[in-house]
């Protein structure tokens, strides 16, 4: 078992907005492999919290906050705290 994650409300509602979105515009097997590529993505960036750039940011909170993409999907990006 891999480290834990946490994914946030908004993450998640926007997981699901994209979702919907590819259900929508594209077919059924391209929707199926980004849920199954999102899927592994995740457990990725918490096995190796520091895999992705870090992005500036002037936001006290947000300090150390990193970006990755998802698998196969290199526009769609995690962005995560370690």
């Amino acid at each position: 078992m891999g480290p834990a994650y946490r994914i946030s409300p908004m993450a998640g509602r926007d997981l699901d907005a994209y979702v919907d979105h590819l259900w929508a515009e594209a077919d059924q097997g391209v929707t199926l492999r980004f849920v199954e590529c999102a899927k592994r993505s995740f457990p990725a960036v918490s096995e190796t919290p520091k895999i992705g750039p870090s992005v500036p940011t002037a936001l006290p909170g947000l300090t150390g906050l990193r970006e990755w993409r998802v698998e196969r999907f290199p526009k769609i990006l995690i962005f995560y705290l370690p």
